[in-house]
Order: structure tokens, then C-alpha cells, then sequence
């Protein structure tokens, strides 16, 4: 069995935590286990207060350091990287065909194309895209490693962004074996909708360790009303892509277009080489039209 949800944006997942406070302004507390509350859930270094996390997401303070580290490192990444396909007219010269003609290169004996016309490339793709960024990892994931797959899936958003491509970012928490009786959870959260400016924010707030372990480990917890006791561990990381897909494709919440783009545990993002090839592996499925998960 699995169950799904999904926020629309990070206010409105604040404001659902906020809404498992009692009539005092103290946390409510369900079944056995209440990680949330707890200063070192698992022997995880989260010190963060779930209260201190919520001020935190509610008004996004305290992100600039990860910020301007996201940027240095996607920007570092998209400097390195070949140019994308896009979808934008581009102007191209041609011997025979096009309305424009350069009397330049005319008078000046030019033997190169001299008419000029503007064409889009073609690329096997729709105008939207919809990529998933996730917001749970393993115990055994580093500060370090989830701000490098944060910051190669950012700078794979940029070249997308900057191909003309109408790109939706999503944050994703898939959860196997949650509850005692085998339950599933798949939690999403809007960072980005069709449209809408460009914000670091709301990965920054994903880098930081107090997401999960407090603000998504507060929502299972609040789960336990209605689909039962949790397990000890809080479950576990989908163990492999075919998973996380068949996880995905249950979900509630639908993608724009049905291309989905995933940086997970899995894929090992940990420095720049891992980054770089993961970002290639996605500039070659973009191209041919794929969804890669």
C-alpha cells in the first residue's frame, strides 16, 4: 500500500506542520516515536528545533552561506558543460535560402553563406519539464554530498532554463516500509511551478539536514492517525531506480509533461567528476525525448 502528498509550496507545508500544535502552542506528540522533537534523531547532527526549522522555511533566513555555495558550484558545472539543445529560434546564414541579405559580406566577396534566416532546433522533447529534487536521504549521506547533488541538479535546471524549456522543480520524499504494516509514503513539495522566476531559496532550505529531520519526519509522524504506527527506523530510501519509479508513477501529484529528471542517493553525487557525468547522462535523454529516472 502507498499513500501520497503533496504541497503546492513550502508555505503550505509549513503550515500543515504548524497545524499539529495544540491549543497551548506545544507540539502534539503520536504513537511511539517523535524523532522530530528530538535534538540527535539516529545519531544524525541536526540541532535545529523543529520550531527553529519552521521560523526558519517560513522566512527563509539563514540559507545565504548554502546559497552562494549552490551557485558557486552549479555555475562551476554549467561553465564546463556543453551547450544544450534548444528550442529558441536562432539565426543561421545559408547560401540559397532566407529573407536578409548582408551586403557586407556581398561587397566584400564573402564566399561564406551570406542570407539570413531564424529557425529553432529540433529536439525531440515538449516545452516543460518536470524535475524532481529530493528532499530525504540515508543516514549515511554527508552535509556534502546532498549539497552536490542539489547543485548538479540545479545546474542541469539551468541549462534548461536557458534552452527556452518551461521547467517545474519538485521536491520529493519517497519512503519504503514507513509504517509497521508496510505502508509506503510519497511526499512533494512545489520549489518551482510552469512560469514562475527563478529562486535559490528553496534549495537552499533542501540542503539543510533540519528539512528532513524535522520537517518531513514531523508530517510522518502526523501520519500515524490515519495509516498507523510507524516503524522505528522511519523506513528507508527506495533501494533502486525501478522503485523509485513505480513509487513515482503512483503518486497523486501529476507531472507536467510526464519528463521527469531524478538526482538521488543513487546516483553518487559527491564531487564534481560524479556531478559532471550525471549532468551529461541528462543533457543525452533531454535530447532524445527520454524520461531518465
Amino acid at each position: 500500500m502507498q499513500y501520497g502528498l503533496h504541497f503546492v509550496d513550502i508555505a503550505s507545508f509549513i503550515s500543515c506542520l504548524e497545524s499539529s500544535k495544540d491549543g497551548t502552542g506545544s507540539w502534539k506528540q503520536y504513537g511511539e516515536h517523535h524523532y522530530s522533537l528530538d535534538t540527535n534523531p539516529g545519531g544524525t547532527d541536526c540541532q535545529q528545533t523543529l520550531d527553529a526549522f519552521c521560523q526558519q522555511a517560513r522566512y527563509m533566513d539563514g540559507l545565504q552561506e548554502t546559497i552562494q555555495q549552490i551557485e558557486t558550484l552549479a555555475g562551476d558545472l554549467v561553465l564546463d558543460l556543453p551547450r544544450m539543445p534548444t528550442i529558441r529560434r536562432v539565426k543561421t546564414w545559408d547560401r540559397t535560402r532566407g529573407s536578409v541579405i548582408d551586403p557586407h559580406r556581398v561587397l566584400a566577396g564573402n564566399t561564406r553563406p551570406w542570407r539570413k534566416t531564424s529557425q529553432g532546433q529540433t529536439v525531440r522533447t515538449l516545452r516543460t519539464v518536470s524535475m524532481i529534487l529530493p528532499c530525504s536521504y540515508p543516514y549515511f549521506m554527508t552535509q556534502d554530498d546532498i549539497v552536490w547533488t542539489v547543485a548538479a541538479s540545479c545546474a542541469f535546471a539551468m541549462l534548461l532554463n536557458n534552452s527556452g524549456v518551461n521547467l517545474e522543480l519538485v521536491g520529493a520524499s519517497l519512503t519504503t516500509d514507513l509504517h509497521t504494516n508496510g505502508c509506503n509514503n510519497v511526499t512533494t513539495i512545489g520549489l518551482k511551478t510552469l512560469g514562475s522566476s527563478w529562486d535559490l531559496h528553496g534549495l537552499a532550505l533542501l540542503c539543510q539536514a533540519a528539512f528532513f529531520r524535522r520537517g518531513i519526519f514531523r508530517l510522518m509522524e502526523m501520519s500515524t492517525e490515519k495509516y498507523g504506527q510507524l516503524n522505528s527506523s522511519y523506513g528507508c530510501a527506495p533501494s533502486n531506480r525501478d522503485k523509485y519509479r513505480t513509487m513515482l508513477a503512483q503518486h497523486t501529484w501529476p507531472p507536467s509533461q510526464g519528463y521527469l529528471y531524478v538526482a538521488s542517493y543513487l546516483d553518487k553525487i559527491t564531487n564534481h567528476p560524479t556531478a559532471k557525468a550525471w549532468i551529461h547522462a541528462q543533457v543525452k535523454a533531454f535530447a532524445a525525448g527520454e524520461t531518465l529516472l
